[in-house]
């Protein structure tokens, strides 16, 4: 370090008060792990679906077909977080646009044909 610098640490102490709540923070905590359970729970084989011949009942994808979707899938989610990055701090409150988000990721999850349900 330089000579006559100086680190400051009096504002933190080891009794402070985390800034949430401990119910806030399990609640939190609890959702991001089924929001990541439910990803990893198909990202993981869905390449064997794809791969499937389409008699089997798969796709028939090719290795570099099925390596595209991974990819495309892994750049979605950095440039959508760009956007919405965005959309929170210009057009709305981010509690609001991950509600929309979150419903629209419901509804594209429970798509099968049949809205009946919705």
């Amino acid at each position: 370090m330089a000579e006559g610098v100086t680190l400051n640490y009096s504002n933190a102490s080891a009794s402070a008060k985390p800034p949430l709540d401990m119910g806030v923070r399990m609640r939190l905590s609890g959702d991001d792990v089924f929001a990541v359970c439910g990803v990893g729970s198909w990202f993981t084989v869905w390449n064997i679906y794809l791969a499937t011949p389409v008699g089997q009942g798969g796709l028939g994808f090719s290795g570099t077909q099925i390596g595209s979707l991974y990819g495309t899938m892994a750049l979605g989610a950095i440039v959508s977080m760009m956007v919405a990055g965005q959309l929170a701090d210009r057009v709305m409150s981010s509690e609001y646009l991950m509600a929309i988000f979150h419903l629209g990721g419901a509804r594209a999850a429970l798509r099968d044909g049949d809205d009946s349900y919705l």
